[in-house]
């Protein structure tokens, strides 16, 4: 059976304007630098690692801040909503496929809002703290969930998440809804690109 594996923040989760706003607090504590002097085109042009860069936090105290983070996104659970129409996508989707859930958000985090919005179709949720080697954690879900490679397909909002599939030799679907802009997806090449939770079904059913 074709596994699909879910993303959760951008993908599933509308969690970019409140976890932007976290992120932006913790950088003016941390690091003395304000997004909002970027506009909001650019900072969707800009990845994770552009962010931290410009934010320029040495690489050892990032750990801290994403702990930090989850700690206020915790605290936030209930003001956090998932995309239109995303629901209906997974309901139809698992009528036909293993649904899994691989995310750098805490499961706790994840299960909350899943039961928030009462979607039980995940086999699986696994839950891992890597920021930028996300292909670990995609391969330890793989191994431990015994899933083959060849009937997996991930499905991210970031150039990180298409970079870990790649990396993990799984197939990837790019959604243009959550965090990155689409021109900077397509320049990193996924498999494919989704515009619509309407989209990424017939995607995954023809992929």
């Amino acid at each position: 059976m074709k596994t699909i594996i879910f993303d959760f923040d951008g993908v599933i989760a509308d969690s970019y304007e409140i976890g932007m706003t976290i992120l932006n607090d913790l950088l003016k504590k941390h690091a003395k630098r304000d997004l909002t002097a970027i506009n909001s085109v650019e900072l969707k042009n800009m990845d994770t690692k552009s962010i931290l860069k410009y934010s320029g936090i040495p690489f050892w105290r990032i750990p801290k801040i994403v702990k930090s983070a989850k700690i206020e996104i915790n605290k936030q659970i209930e003001n956090i909503s998932i995309f239109n129409h995303i629901k209906e996508s997974i309901n139809s989707l698992n009528e036909l496929y293993q649904l899994g859930i691989v995310s750098t958000n805490s499961g706790r985090n994840i299960k909350n809002i899943l039961i928030n919005n009462n979607i039980n179709h995940f086999s699986f949720i696994y839950s891992g703290t890597s920021l930028f080697g996300k292909e670990k954690i995609i391969k330890k879900a793989i191994s431990t969930y015994r899933i083959k490679k060849d009937e997996a397909i991930f499905v991210g909002d970031e150039v990180r998440d298409i970079i870990a599939a790649q990396k993990s030799g799984i197939r990837v679907v790019a959604v243009t809804w959550g965090y990155d802009s689409k021109p900077v997806l397509e320049n990193n090449e996924p498999d494919f690109i989704a515009d619509t939770p309407y989209e990424l079904v017939k995607i995954l059913k023809s992929a």
